[in-house]
């Protein structure tokens, strides 16, 4: 299933810090976890950015941010995280379900 979030980091942490830990995580294999795919992780100079995965089930994706918290708690300062659908498949349901009603 398809998921897209976007995060903000805290500010009040060093960002040397949270790329030591970033570093530190992949190289121990805890991210991705098992079952997810990164399609797209960016980062801007602002400390906030977007990842574009793929979660095998909610339980996944729970995992996948969780890890980021549990490693560096505080890391983040907002996340907002959705199922999401390519625009021509959304257009395609809402004319369907357009149809329906």
């Amino acid at each position: 299933m398809l998921f897209i979030a976007y995060w903000e980091l805290n500010p009040d942490i060093d960002p040397v810090k949270i790329a030591k830990r970033v570093a530190e995580i992949v190289e121990k294999g805890l991210w991705p976890p098992k079952g997810a795919k990164v399609l797209g992780w960016y980062f801007t100079p602002e400390h906030w950015g977007i990842s574009i995965m793929e979660y095998e089930n909610a339980e996944t994706a729970m995992e996948s941010f969780n890890t980021w918290r549990i490693a560096l708690p505080g890391i983040f300062k907002y996340v907002r995280i959705s199922p999401a659908m390519s625009t021509r498949e959304t257009v395609s349901l809402l004319l369907k379900l357009e149809k329906k009603l």
